[in-house]
């Protein structure tokens, strides 16, 4: 799950730069109060930075008479709650992204494994290797990356599948009648799994896979997404279309 950002002291170069890094962050200009604060981040989830001098600490830490409100929050909701280490680890990472400067490349690497910002590269392209040590453990770079794959079948049918970044199953789909209806109801049936998730990450690939297909119109998910919910109820003319399977394995395993 990627992280969640919010920023205190919004600067328009700020708020830039974390959506260059894959976040959409929240803005709150309004609260400022020590008690709103501890109230809102109890837990050890989270981490508030300070940008002049560069510091960072859980919020029940801060001196706020000293320090004031912080300038921004990085958080989580649904995941693992990460260690001091990690923290550091996500800290020097941000650090370098804003201030400029060199981080290991292990450093960079883990800590986007961390927030869930990891760059969506061009998935119909093989992805590089990740740098590796005999002090790290040793992913495939396909663990890294959204990969997207097809397979046509002989009675216009076709089994498109795309595997997630860190998720063990894939998530693979029937297209019956290929050459009509094409990769147009692909996108909103695999947005409408819930196992698939609605991160931003999720939706940028989205995006540019659609791209990469070179398909018609503009990438809109919430109209893509209208238009799908009508096909499946009964209008008095057409019968309801069938909603849907996911398939949680392999095009080798589904076409088996």
């Amino acid at each position: 799950m990627i992280a969640n950002i919010t920023i205190y002291l919004p600067t328009s170069d700020l708020v830039k730069r974390f959506k260059e890094l894959g976040f959409a962050p929240l803005i709150d200009t309004k609260n400022n109060l020590e008690h709103f604060f501890n109230t809102n981040y109890p837990n050890d989830n989270h981490r508030a930075f300070y940008l002049d001098p560069f510091l960072f600490g859980k919020v029940a830490d801060i001196n706020f008479k000293i320090m004031g409100k912080p300038d921004f929050i990085i958080w989580f909701t649904e995941r693992e709650e990460l260690d001091q280490e990690k923290w550091s680890t996500v800290a020097a990472y941000v650090n370098i992204c804003i201030n400029g400067g060199e981080c290991p490349t292990q450093t960079i690497t883990e800590a986007k494994v961390f927030l869930g910002t990891h760059v969506v590269p061009p998935c119909l392209v093989s992805p590089l290797p990740v740098e590796s040590s005999d002090d790290v453990i040793v992913r495939d770079a396909k663990d890294n990356y959204y990969q997207f794959k097809d397979m046509y079948l002989e009675d216009d049918s076709a089994l498109l599948s795309v595997c997630k970044p860190f998720v063990k199953d894939p998530f693979t789909l029937i297209i019956k009648d290929f050459s009509v209806v094409g990769y147009s109801t692909f996108f909103t049936d695999l947005f409408a799994c819930k196992e698939w998730g609605n991160t931003y990450t999720d939706v940028q690939f989205l995006k540019q896979l659609w791209d990469e297909l070179k398909m018609e119109g503009e990438f809109d998910i919430d109209v893509l997404l209208s238009q799908r919910t009508i096909k499946f109820f009964p209008d008095g003319v057409e019968c309801p279309k069938v909603e849907p399977t996911v398939h949680r394995v392999s095009i080798e395993e589904l076409s088996k």
